[in-house]
């Protein structure tokens, strides 16, 4: 607050780009973000915390599904949770591609001349196997998991909701999370939750009216 430096005179995320990185027309399947420091684990880097630039490339529409089971029959039991991540070639190949882009925007101008070397995972790491093993080394959850319990049409077997949120075969519940989303979207779900929250507000006020209107009094 004195010298306005430092670590906290950031938002830590500055930018960001969604592309799709074998199809630049596409939907974008990637969201690649730079953060102004290094920023890695460092029991996994072996480098020093120091002045750097992260660029790192989140995979957004993972074609591989996971799955949420019961561990056992105690309601105490953590669930077993499988991400599945990487379950899909096409999910690697486009985290490969993304990691090449990010190279190509650190090796353009006007970022070149501000870097001095790749501290992670290094220069040498250029053929895919190479890259490939990095990338599994290093893959974390983006923590935007979504879809558990989806909402569709009376004709989809996976639809666990209907489409004003109501809970099949269950009276009086509806799901306002991201676990309602068909497909996960391009980008951070906090925004789409709480525009589900805010239709689910109107759906359940307007229920309760309807019920009003239709009560019966002595």
């Amino acid at each position: 607050m004195l010298f306005k430096t430092g670590p906290v005179t950031t938002t830590g995320v500055e930018t960001c780009a969604f592309f799709d990185p074998l199809d630049f027309a596409a939907t974008p399947t990637i969201q690649m973000f730079c953060v102004p420091t290094v920023y890695l684990d460092r029991d996994v880097m072996g480098t020093d915390p120091g002045q750097g630039v992260t660029v790192n490339s989140l995979l957004l529409r993972p074609k591989a599904t996971g799955q949420v089971t019961l561990r056992d029959a105690n309601a105490n039991s953590l669930p077993r949770v499988d991400t599945q991540i990487f379950g899909h070639p096409d999910d690697l190949a486009r985290t490969l591609a993304g990691f090449r882009f990010a190279r190509r925007v650190i090796a353009a101008a006007p970022m070149e001349s501000m870097v001095q070397q790749e501290i992670f995972p290094g220069a040498d790491v250029t053929s895919d196997q190479a890259i490939a093993d990095h990338c599994k080394r290093m893959v974390k959850t983006g923590y935007h998991p979504v879809g558990t319990c989806r909402m569709g049409h009376d004709e989809d077997p996976l639809a666990v909701l209907t489409s004003d949120l109501r809970v099949r075969g269950v009276q009086q519940l509806r799901v306002v999370d991201a676990s309602m989303m068909p497909n996960i979207i391009s980008g951070n779900t906090n925004a789409i939750v709480m525009a589900v929250a805010h239709r689910a507000t109107e759906l359940i006020l307007n229920s309760l009216v309807a019920v009003k209107k239709d009560a019966v009094y002595e």
